[in-house]
């Protein structure tokens, strides 16, 4: 039995390829992936061939700035049900911590949200340790995240560090984006202000994200049910152990399991 972890590539094919104006059939079979079911049913694949697919677009990508150009147009075009478990929450560091539980449901990306002294630091990583995130991709999580958490506030808030392993033409590109220049750094991330972690949103909705909870953690459910349970408890707990989260009930709510 097949028990590899996979991702929606809706992501990928659907969302970023338009975007772009790449042809995702092409994209596919430049990525090796031609024999995958595009447009028949739901398109997943492994977090190899995720970032196989990422890697692609950004060679035949039509625009230089394709990295910033992506994370503004994601942010404010395309509703995508995974992003209101930020913009309905009361405020950054509610918003950001609900995501993070649901962030694989956007791809093989894990994502940290805890305190470092007073500054809330936000980290982007790949699922599996064996399949290294693209730095163009931690880029993109960066730029996406400061434009949600923008338009979520009406406020231009902005990082007071940031860094992900890029080269420096790389790191300026999203520099104008971000506010500030990022770091060279192995980890993809951010870090707000405790003024803007409490920041309100004036996009809170309870009564919306009461009615799309339950429906993402079936999603989440049914996502994971053919990986193991260890497995999934090992990468739960390194998404964790950042902000010290390592108790039983931290985990089964990153599992969306009682």
């Amino acid at each position: 039995m097949d028990n590899s972890q996979t991702y929606s590539l809706f992501m990928a094919t659907d969302v970023a390829c338009r975007i772009l104006g790449v042809d995702p059939q092409v994209m596919l079979e430049t990525a090796g992936l031609g024999g995958l079911p595009y447009g028949r049913t739901e398109m997943r694949g492994t977090a190899q061939q995720y970032f196989d697919c990422w890697n692609t677009m950004e060679v035949l990508s039509p625009r230089p700035d394709y990295v910033p150009h992506l994370g503004v147009t994601i942010s404010r075009g395309p509703v995508i049900p995974v992003f209101f478990t930020l913009s309905c929450a009361p405020d950054m560091e509610t918003g950001l911590m609900r995501l993070a539980q649901f962030k694989s449901l956007l791809g093989p990306t894990l994502m940290r949200v805890f305190r470092e002294g007073t500054l809330l630091r936000l980290e982007f990583d790949s699922v599996d340790a064996r399949v290294p995130m693209p730095p163009s991709f931690g880029a993109l999580q960066l730029v996406v995240a400061v434009e949600k958490i923008r338009g979520a506030a009406a406020h231009l808030v902005c990082p007071v560090a940031a860094g992900f392993d890029g080269s420096e033409e790389e790191r300026r590109m999203i520099a104008g984006h971000l506010g500030i220049m990022p770091e060279r750094s192995h980890a993809a991330y951010v870090a707000f202000s405790p003024e803007d972690a409490k920041r309100r949103f004036i996009s809170e909705n309870p009564a919306l994200w009461a009615d799309i909870e339950a429906d993402l953690k079936l999603q989440l459910v049914a996502q994971n049910e053919r990986w193991p349970v260890a497995e999934r408890v090992r990468a739960a707990l390194g998404a964790l152990m950042p902000a010290g989260r390592t108790g039983a009930e931290d985990v089964a709510l990153a599992l969306g399991t009682s």
